[in-house]
């Protein structure tokens, strides 16, 4: 194949088998769900579509692999046919490479702290407002006590994952100027 008729991954393509399993996979989706409800349906479709993504994934790391593969002999191919420019020598105690974050490996310290506290804290009060208002007066302590976890959980949670993303943008934003 002609090196510059490469432009990457093509678009994917499935056969008439591919189609058939996932009809298959449907409709055991949707007899699981008459048989056992919509709350194991949903959990048999989780599953069924984590092992799709796991399939999907490996298949897309191998052709990335293959591509970059023939990427890399492709180069070394046009290298042996042209002549290298001259160089000119560089002195071996010149390091004329920029140091940046993203090369530095660390924690986030305190911020990841205060941030899952700050986080369990406001979904613990967000929580406690959305039971007052769903359960009223209906609801055990055993209840109430497994929502409280829940929601300070995903409070925690979703305080790390902001902190972390705003951290490595704010990195990330350093580091280009």
């Amino acid at each position: 194949m002609d090196i510059a008729a490469r432009q990457g991954l093509g678009p994917p393509q499935f056969g008439l088998r591919t189609l058939l399993l996932v009809v298959a996979a449907f409709a055991f989706v949707l007899a699981v769900q008459i048989w056992a409800g919509p709350l194991a349906a949903a959990a048999v479709a989780f599953f069924l579509l984590t092992i799709a993504a796991h399939m999907a994934s490996t298949w897309l790391g191998n052709q990335m692999r293959r591509e970059a593969a023939q990427r890399i002999e492709d180069e070394r191919l046009l290298a042996s046919q042209k002549p290298p420019p001259p160089q000119a020598p560089i002195p071996p105690a010149v390091d004329s490479a920029r140091h940046n974050y993203l090369r530095r490996r660390g924690g986030l310290g305190w911020r990841i702290v205060a941030a899952g506290a700050a986080g369990a804290a406001t979904g613990m009060l967000l929580g406690a407002l959305v039971l007052a208002l769903s359960l009223e007066h209906n609801a055990s302590w055993v209840a109430w006590t497994c929502g409280l976890c829940a929601f300070s959980t995903l409070g925690a949670l979703g305080g790390f994952a902001l902190v972390s993303f705003a951290v490595s943008l704010y990195r990330s934003w350093k580091n280009s100027e």
